[in-house]
This record gives C-alpha cells, sequence and structure tokens, in this order.
C-alpha cells in the first residue's frame, strides 16, 4: 500500500485538504435542503470580534479528559490519540459523549502502557473493546474492533509498529499526514456521493493532526507548518450549534427529521449538505474573522464551536443522526 496508489499524490490537485475544501463549497453552494444565511454569519462574526471572551475556548492538553503525558508526551500519547481518533465517531443513542470517550481511553493507558501498542491493537477482541468502554453502550461495536484491528495490523506493517515512524514521515507537514493516514488506514476514508461527484470530508483523519498538535502543544512530532490548511471536522455538533446560531437553515422537510430525531440515511443528500454546508460556513466565518482582525485557524474555530455546542446542546434543537463509522 502507498499513498499514491489511492489517488493521493503529492500534487496540489490531489492534495486532501484542498480536496475537502473544493467539494464542500461545491455542495454548500448548490445544495437543495441546507443553506448558509449570510447576514446571520455576519452578525455572528461582528458578535465574537467585538468581545473576545466570547471566542475562549478550551485547549487539548488542559482537558481532564484527556490522556496529557509529564513533561514531554512521547508514543504513549500519540498511541492514545489515534485510538481515540480511530473510536472517534457515532456516540448516539448512547449516554457517552467524547468526553467520556476520551475518559475511558486514558484510564486504560494508565492502567497498561501496552493496551495500545500495535500489537494489542492487531489482536484485540471485541469483548476487551467493551472492557475498555464498560457501561458505554455504543454502538458499531464490532466495526470499532475490526478499525481498530486495522491500525495495529497496518502499523505492524508499514511502520515497525512505531506511530512515531508515521508522525515523521510527514515531515511537519498537516496535509502530508492526512495524506498519510488515508493511504495507510482504509477505515479514514471519509467521504461521499453528491449529485454524482465525490465530496471529500476526511474527518477524522483531519482530527487526529488537530489532537497530535494539541497534546504536543504544537512542539516536537505536534508541530506542522501548515496547520492553517487544516478544515473544521465535519460532525453532528457544529452543525447544531451553527443552526442554533442562524448559520444553518434546514429546509422544513430536513427541520423535520432533524428535530423528530429520525435517523437519516448515510449518504443521502440531506446528510451531505449538512455536513458540506458545515465546512464551507466555518470557512466563511474564519474569512469574516479575519476580516476583522480576528486570527484563528479553522481546527480552533472547530474546537470552539465544538465546546458551545456541547454545553448547549440540551437547550437548543437536536442534531442529526446518522449510523456511521466516519463521525
Amino acid at each position: 500500500i502507498n499513498a499514491e496508489s489511492w489517488g493521493l499524490s503529492h500534487s496540489a490537485e490531489m492534495d486532501p485538504l484542498q480536496a475537502v475544501r473544493a467539494s464542500t463549497k461545491r455542495v454548500a453552494l448548490r445544495a437543495r435542503h441546507v443553506q448558509i444565511n449570510e447576514a446571520a454569519l455576519a452578525r455572528l462574526a461582528d458578535g465574537w470580534s467585538s468581545d473576545p471572551s466570547l471566542m475562549a475556548f478550551q485547549p487539548w492538553s488542559e482537558s481532564s479528559n484527556h490522556f496529557v503525558e509529564q513533561p514531554v508526551p512521547t508514543e504513549k500519547t500519540l498511541q492514545y490519540v489515534l485510538v481515540l481518533d480511530t473510536l472517534n465517531f457515532c456516540f448516539w443513542p448512547c449516554q457517552w459523549e467524547y468526553e467520556q470517550l476520551a475518559k475511558a481511553l486514558s484510564d486504560v493507558l494508565a492502567h497498561n502502557d501496552a493496551a495500545f501498542s500495535a500489537d494489542s491493537l492487531a489482536r484485540l477482541t471485541e469483548d476487551e473493546l467493551a472492557r475498555w468502554l464498560a457501561g458505554s453502550n455504543l454502538p458499531l461495536m464490532a466495526e470499532r474492533t475490526r478499525l481498530l484491528n486495522e491500525v495495529g495490523v497496518n502499523l505492524n506493517a508499514f511502520f515497525e509498529g512505531s506511530i512515531a515512524n508515521l508522525v515523521r514521515q510527514a515531515k511537519g507537514k498537516a496535509s502530508e499526514l492526512v495524506r498519510l493516514i488515508l493511504a495507510y488506514f482504509p477505515g479514514f476514508r471519509d467521504t461521499a456521493i453528491h449529485c454524482g461527484e465525490q465530496v471529500f470530508f476526511y474527518k477524522r483523519a483531519q482530527i487526529f493532526v488537530g489532537d497530535v498538535w494539541g497534546a504536543f502543544n504544537k512542539q516536537g512530532l505536534g508541530h506542522f507548518d501548515d496547520m492553517e490548511e487544516i478544515t473544521m471536522f465535519a460532525d453532528y455538533r457544529v452543525p447544531q450549534i451553527l443552526r442554533a446560531c442562524s448559520v444553518l437553515e434546514y429546509a422544513p422537510g430536513l427541520a423535520e427529521l432533524v428535530d423528530s430525531k429520525k435517523e437519516l440515511p448515510w449518504g443521502s443528500a440531506e446528510e451531505v449538505e449538512i455536513r458540506a454546508a458545515t465546512v464551507h460556513a466555518t470557512e466563511l466565518l474564519r474569512e469574516a474573522l479575519h476580516r476583522k482582525g480576528v486570527s484563528i485557524l479553522s481546527v480552533e474555530l472547530d474546537w470552539l464551536l465544538w465546546q458551545k455546542g456541547e454545553l448547549e446542546k440540551d437547550s437548543i434543537a437536536p442534531h442529526h443522526r446518522i449510523l456511521s463509522v466516519y463521525y
């Protein structure tokens, strides 16, 4: 396996992050079920730029739920981040959220240094994963186990079992690390089809890069020269908060489905348009803030919006529901 065999070359035309931006913009501009309200977006940018306290968010390494090594992060942190982001999808309808998953995995690693080694992941069973996540009732446990097995097998096959070797191969480029993740771990290839054309999201591949950047405090293996290329991570919490801010508007039929908590078919036009509009709206919001003198990366804007969404999730209209391994 290599990156080129999957059409992920080094050329600008095939840059995975540019593919995300271009394809999601294309969908957002022709969407029939989801619209971006640019006036509401401008109001949001005005409010945030006039009151910086509204843009405060918690850095990755300051969360008590994350595994944080002292004094400096090592391979063990990379193992934790990769396992976390391999499993970072589809929390409904159980009672767990991302925070509970992050804390449970941190506890596993605290009790067993070798739990997330490539060898351990390659032979992980569904029963063992269930013990790691005791009490979670997370859906798709067989798929979660398979994805972790895939990570372990391919780390051993191509990187001598070391995630650090994979990260070093990216040579400090976030875009290259995303490309490598997509090339060697098929379970991260998060794409869809809209009007016959492929749309790229790569949510978990991108969030892995963002989490390494955050866990390593932008230093060492977490230093990337091109973090501005990472987009937001198309999930279900950020569109929920953007809709609450009137930035995203759903057509009546879609609004009824989402508000009644009906599951949308994966790959449906409605689902793809929600995700694409979320990516494009976040890019537009970042650009609007930049014009007002506020410098913020898309990854930071994602963290900000996600954290606001987590705080308000029970007091605003519900998120859309999809059964998927991608988010």
